[in-house]
């Protein structure tokens, strides 16, 4: 049965403590017996290895709070590293291992989100355009804008341009229909996108030229 280890700032990195006194003791009265539970650890060969490889812990993981230290071994003992764990074995050269192991882990499952993350933010970007772009062809056959669309005008923003004072005197003309403020908001983006396309297609260009 795995013990449950507590400190007080789990996600502090070991080298914020400031005080390595601290950590050596956290590391022999605390980590150290939750090590034992956690890999079975039993006889005093057993022990002998671990108390040398204590400093090794805190050399190699100093970048790293307790939670992730916590995490590093048990991910070893669940067979979830390269390294296999092997039953009531623990060395000084074991600790590199998991810390090398864990880290690159971690390096791979952050680069693989970022690129998830990179492809998500394309493809939101590809149906936005699209999105777009069937606006404005819709809006040359029948000049309409729906209001559901209004979201266009944040995300064409820099491009519309619009100055604060040409908001302002849009705001005015939709307060004098007697709507709500959200309402008048909404009509001067309306308004903005329709100037806008108007523009755009007095020149000769497609809104897709410029997305």
């Amino acid at each position: 049965m795995k013990k449950e280890l507590i400190v007080k700032y789990d996600n502090l990195p070991l080298k914020a403590y400031g005080n390595n006194e601290e950590v050596k003791e956290i590391l022999e009265n605390h980590f150290s017996k939750w090590l034992i539970d956690l890999l079975g650890l039993t006889g005093k060969e057993s022990a002998k290895r671990l108390i040398m490889a204590l400093p090794s812990i805190e050399k190699h993981f100093w970048s790293l709070g307790f939670m992730d230290i916590k995490k590093a071994f048990e991910m070893y003992v669940d067979g979830e590293l390269k390294t296999q764990p092997i039953p009531n074995y623990f060395t000084r050269m074991l600790v590199g291992q998991i810390f090398k192991d864990f880290k690159e882990l971690s390096r791979t499952k952050t680069e693989n989100k970022m690129e998830k993350d990179a492809e998500e933010r394309e493809y939101k970007k590809q149906q936005d355009d699209l999105a777009v772009i069937v606006c404005y062809d819709r809006f040359i056959q029948d000049r309409k804008i729906h209001k559901d669309l209004v979201w266009i005008y944040d995300y064409l923003e820099d491009k519309i341009g619009a100055t604060a004072q040409e908001k302002r005197t849009l705001f005015s003309i939709a307060m004098e229909q007697k709507v709500g403020e959200a309402e008048a908001k909404k009509l001067c983006k309306l308004k903005l996108i329709n100037r806008y396309f108007e523009k755009l297609e007095a020149k000769g260009i497609h809104v897709k030229e410029v997305l």
